[in-house]
């Protein structure tokens, strides 16, 4: 007869030592055989860990612990990134060409009005109306936003004061536009600061949620989950295409660019305003790039469409700037081919949802695509809306890709590639099989080609093996749960295609004793 759980003896569990401590010379290098791997993940961790260190204590000393509060001093971070981002190429080119003629206060308005630009408020300069964001200018004021509001949201529990929290920063923020647009505006260069500080609110709304509600997303569910999950895999192969493609066409085309950067006969400090504004524009290229590969095209004019489906552009005066060159007056045959690549885009989304749900139904992975293919539309939509503008003139009155027809074919091309690959190509699931011997207990993993086993000390009550997901055949570490001390020990464990199963090994006391 077994005695009761709480009145066996046990034998005392060997804890392990600390490793001793470094001597006068500093501390002991690792050989290259017991240093540790490091991944991308790990770094990107690490990188944004040490951000939101340097971020946090002049968020903190702002924010307090009232949310509205919170909402001013995140929206003063993101509003001086943003005005920084927009003033040192001007003061760079201002202090270097000292025969300009424009004071320091004027060089301020001109830096007022490039950040007006970025956040997406139209300007209309003698008459022509400028409304083409460039939104790399955004990326990095977007960012500070995230970050600080991510920041102010630990301090704030409750679901309400992180509401209030992105309405303050909102409401902050747009006024602040709306101000700069108001104190920018002239005859010579006409600013609705009305409209300026609706979009400011509107993009640091959407900035400061994403820093807020980072973990909304886990009470969805699961089909949804994945459906958003698939749905960024879907969008960064999109975004990988359409840079590669932007990449291969000005190689292409280098000589158009050559020229046209020759043509403008700008010196060096106007070198360096063409480079900014070049890469201030990179965002909008891409999403241009993505219109152009899926088949939607491109419209660049009063009846001008660029398509690889159209085999000559009508001739079209483009805007003087290099990285244009990168569009394709012409297309060849094999051109008509290149929408397979959204399916392609698909068909890895697809693959994701297999692997994620493979234990569900197919009708639930079905689903999980179609959730996964509208998200992907209704994004390409709303990237060809921001992408589309004016850049003064009749002829420049309208360009940028037509948001329905990519939104339809994003659409298509993803439900195409997504739904059978989620459907049927399920990769096979490997089940850990838990064998009961009278002086330990090991863990295989079931597999035709690796097997290993985990082994537990007899004396543990309970050991809980977690298996952790990852597509490389060596993977991470499984702790084992001793005596409820979860310090005791580390036991690598290989898996080649697991999901995240938890094997929970129950000791057979009897049989060992």
């Amino acid at each position: 007869m077994t005695a009761p759980s709480d009145l066996r003896p046990r034998r005392p569990v060997s804890r392990p030592t600390s490793p001793p401590a470094p001597g006068p010379g500093g501390a002991k290098k690792q050989s290259p055989a017991t240093k540790p791997h490091r991944s991308l993940r790990g770094d990107l961790a690490s990188l944004r860990t040490r951000l939101l260190r340097f971020v946090a204590p002049h968020v903190s000393r702002v924010g307090g612990g009232a949310p509205w509060l919170a909402g001013i001093g995140v929206a003063l971070v993101g509003a001086l990134v943003a005005y920084a981002v927009a003033i040192i190429p001007v003061l760079v080119v201002w202090m270097s060409s000292p025969t300009s003629g424009l004071t320091f206060l004027q060089t301020l308005r001109v830096s007022g009005l490039l950040w007006l630009v970025g956040e997406g408020t139209p300007i209309d300069i003698s008459g022509a109306t400028y409304s083409l964001t460039p939104w790399g200018m955004a990326v990095i004021p977007i960012a500070a936003l995230v970050l600080s509001s991510r920041v102010m949201a630990r301090r704030m529990p409750g679901l309400q004061a992180r509401v209030w929290l992105v309405l303050a920063t909102a409401v902050t923020y747009g006024g602040i536009v709306a101000a700069v647009g108001f104190a920018v505006s002239s005859d010579d260069a006409s600013v609705p600061f009305l409209i300026s500080g609706i979009f400011g609110a509107v993009i640091s709304s959407i900035a400061c949620s994403a820093g807020v509600f980072t973990d909304g997303w886990k009470r969805l569910p699961v089909i949804v989950q994945g459906g958003l999950r698939a749905s960024v895999v879907a969008l960064c192969s999109l975004v990988a295409v359409g840079s590669l493609a932007v990449a291969a066409s000005l190689v292409v085309h280098i000589d158009d660019a050559i020229s046209i950067a020759q043509a403008l006969n700008v010196g060096v400090l106007g070198g360096i305003g063409v480079l900014f504004v070049s890469l201030a524009y990179v965002p909008v290229i891409i999403v241009w790039s993505i219109s152009y590969v899926l088949g939607a095209g491109i419209v660049l004019g009063p009846q001008v469409m660029a398509s690889p489906f159209v085999p000559v552009m009508a001739p079209a005066p483009l805007p003087p700037l290099p990285l244009l060159a990168s569009i394709p007056q012409q297309a060849a045959p094999v051109l008509s081919g290149l929408p397979v690549l959204g399916v392609l885009a698909g068909v890895l989304a697809g693959w994701y949802l297999g692997r994620r749900m493979r234990g569900s139904a197919w009708s639930q992975r079905l689903a999980a695509a179609g959730i996964t293919s509208a998200v992907v539309a209704a994004v390409l939509g709303l990237f060809a809306v921001a992408a589309s503008g004016s850049l003064g003139g009749v002829r420049f009155a309208h360009l940028g890709p037509p948001s329905g027809v990519l939104a339809g074919i994003g659409l298509l091309v993803t439900f195409v590639g997504a739904a059978p690959v989620a459907m049927f190509a399920v990769p096979r699931r490997r089940v850990p099989v838990i064998v009961p011997v009278p002086d330990r207990v090991s863990v295989v993993l079931v597999d035709p080609e690796h097997e290993q086993e985990v082994f537990v000390d007899p004396d543990a009550t309970v050991g809980i093996a977690p298996i952790v997901m990852d597509d490389e055949p060596t993977v991470g570490m499984a702790p084992i749960v001793m005596d409820d001390d979860p310090t005791v020990g580390m036991t690598p464990i290989v898996d080649l295609d697991a999901t995240a199963e938890i094997a929970a090994i129950d000791m057979a006391q009897s049989s060992h004793e």
